[in-house]
């Protein structure tokens, strides 16, 4: 258990076939929000809310909790995801911002497509040039994106991410 509590990623989902799935209420009644982040996989509305409300107590994106709970919540396709981020970003107005983490980094690709101008509005207000230019680089890179609905859920996610479509795609396109 050790060394399924401090690894680096989340928990292999192998591993967490031998869990019992009431634990992560557990979890989240003792505010073990590092526990609930580890063993949150499926998308759950107490999940979801716990996450929500921790990303809402802590209104900055520098935060590293609320990055990893973000990205949680993008893991679950939380229809909240893309809100919550820009609103965190705005509501942290535009502070100086002189770098991006990779989850961040990560997190801003993932926005669809319709938060490209808000984002791009977002880093038009940054002052320290480096950091503007590269929102505003992930801004395009999301304008440029093809909306994908799967219709079957998480197969259809597979099959698209295999053909080199979207994040991947634009990495490749980047490298070539």
């Amino acid at each position: 258990m050790h060394a399924q509590l401090y690894a680096n990623d989340a928990v292999a989902s192998s591993d967490l076939s031998q869990w019992d799935p009431r634990w992560i209420y557990l979890f989240i009644q003792l505010d073990e929000e590092e526990l609930v982040g580890r063993f949150a996989q499926e998308s759950d509305p107490k999940v979801t809310a716990y996450l929500i409300k921790k990303c809402e107590e802590h209104p900055n994106f520098t935060h590293a909790k609320t990055s990893h709970s973000l990205l949680i919540l993008f893991r679950q396709n939380s229809p909240e995801a893309p809100k919550l981020l820009m609103n965190l970003l705005e509501k942290g107005g535009n502070k100086q911002f002189y770098y991006l983490d990779r989850i961040q980094l990560l997190l801003l690709t993932l926005l669809p497509k319709p938060y490209a101008d808000r984002l791009r509005q977002f880093a038009e207000g940054l002052s320290y040039q480096g950091m503007k230019s590269q929102l505003l680089d992930i801004a395009d890179s999301i304008a440029a994106k093809q909306e994908f609905e799967p219709e079957n859920g998480p197969e259809d996610r597979l099959i698209y991410a295999e053909k080199g479509q979207g994040l991947w795609g634009w990495i490749k396109s980047k490298m070539s």
